[in-house]
């Protein structure tokens, strides 16, 4: 599959079925308009993941008489331990919301799902695992 014969669904819905639950809990690390989480299940602190939820409501501008974006940011790392030397290593993956107020529930909700279904639709498998834009 490729990019240039995207196609997704409108009007979905999507839930995670199957697998294991991992517990994340704060880990008491300072975050700007934010939380963050750890893997409680890890057995040791490299091998743990972790989530970095922040947020940053829109700010009304009086001179202007608009609002800035609503910005909303979710970061999930991940330990990896590299086979041949032993090294610890860390992969990364972010997800930046950066929504106009006026925007309903249901449109943004309708944009989440899109992203969702790009994260593993065959049609962008290469592009996430390649980078190939073909």
């Amino acid at each position: 599959m490729s990019l240039s014969t995207l196609s997704l669904l409108d009007g979905t819905t999507i839930t995670a079925t199957g697998g294991t639950a991992i517990a994340f809990t704060p880990d008491g690390t300072a975050v700007v308009n934010g939380i963050s989480l750890v893997d409680t299940t890890a057995t040791t602190v490299s091998a743990r993941s972790q989530f970095v939820f922040t947020n940053k409501s829109p700010i009304y501008n009086s001179k202007m008489g608009t609002y800035g974006k609503h910005k909303q940011t979710i970061k999930h790392t991940v330990p990896g331990v590299d086979a041949t030397t032993g090294e610890v290593y860390f992969s990364t993956v972010w997800v930046d919301i950066s929504t106009d107020p006026r925007i309903t529930y249901a449109e943004k909700t309708k944009i989440l799902y899109r992203i969702a279904q790009s994260l593993f639709d065959a049609d962008t498998a290469d592009f996430r695992q390649y980078g190939s834009l073909a």
